[in-house]
């Protein structure tokens, strides 16, 4: 009987909801992480336009040699965020997905449904 009840227990499919959770809480951080890459790479032009400015008919070769690095810099960061946020997405959708395959209610929409 105990075999049977393992056997039957191994054969349901698994609750994803810890997974979604995990999953929401990095959605969070890495929406933050984006929007703080977005603002980095806005200062960094900022600072490439106001280094590249002629001062007394001369340019700040290193100043702007200096900005520019930290635009393509800033620029990898974005690029890095956006590339983690769409992943997290991706990896939400893929769990909802699990869920309503199985017959589950998403997380979401149990919470949801609670409140």
């Amino acid at each position: 009987m105990a075999a049977d009840l393992r056997s039957l227990a191994n054969g349901l499919p698994s609750d994803r909801g810890g997974e979604w959770e995990r999953a929401r809480v990095q959605l969070t951080d890495a929406i933050r992480d984006r929007h703080d890459a977005e603002q980095a790479l806005a200062d960094s032009r900022a600072q490439l336009q106001n280094a590249s400015r002629r001062r007394w008919g001369h340019r700040d070769r290193a100043a702007v040699a200096c900005a520019e690095e930290q635009l393509v810099l800033a620029e990898g960061r974005l690029e890095k965020g956006v590339a983690a946020e769409r992943d997290l997405r991706d990896h939400l959708a893929a769990i909802a997905r699990y869920q309503r395959r199985v017959g589950r209610r998403s997380p979401a929409r149990s919470r949801t449904a609670r409140n």
